[in-house]
């Protein structure tokens, strides 16, 4: 079981909490990197993601993948949009983040295209 956390409008990413789908580290939070679609375990439980949200850098921790009027942008999106970027963030294409197309879509649609392509790239076991 793998459970969703996170504000969509605020982070613009998937952390997840691990329920047993994701290793042995049960009740640890994982981040579901847009730049390369692997789990990345962050070695937290979800007190200490919290603390980690509001009290860490999350300009670093962000780094490379917020464009230059994100702040704007992200700004006017209803409370379950993301955006989507073209070329995706995972692909060589897709590395600098200013020069993407972006679209606002449901963070359900993001998710399954994720997932999806996660698949199709053999990355899922």
């Amino acid at each position: 079981m793998i459970t969703w956390i996170g504000n969509p409008h605020f982070f613009n990413s998937f952390y997840l909490l691990n329920g047993g789908a994701l290793g042995d580290d049960l009740g640890k939070v994982y981040y579901f990197s847009p730049d390369n679609l692997e789990y990345e375990p962050l070695d937290l439980t979800y007190t200490q993601f919290l603390d980690f949200c509001f009290n860490n850098d999350l300009d670093k921790f962000y780094e490379g993948n917020r464009w230059t009027d994100w702040r704007n942008e992200v700004s006017k999106l209803n409370g379950d949009e993301v955006f989507n970027f073209y070329p995706f963030l995972w692909t060589q294409e897709g590395k600098d983040i200013n020069a993407n197309s972006r679209k606002a879509i449901s963070i359900e649609e993001l998710y399954h295209v994720n997932v999806d392509m996660r698949k199709q790239l053999g990355l899922d076991k």
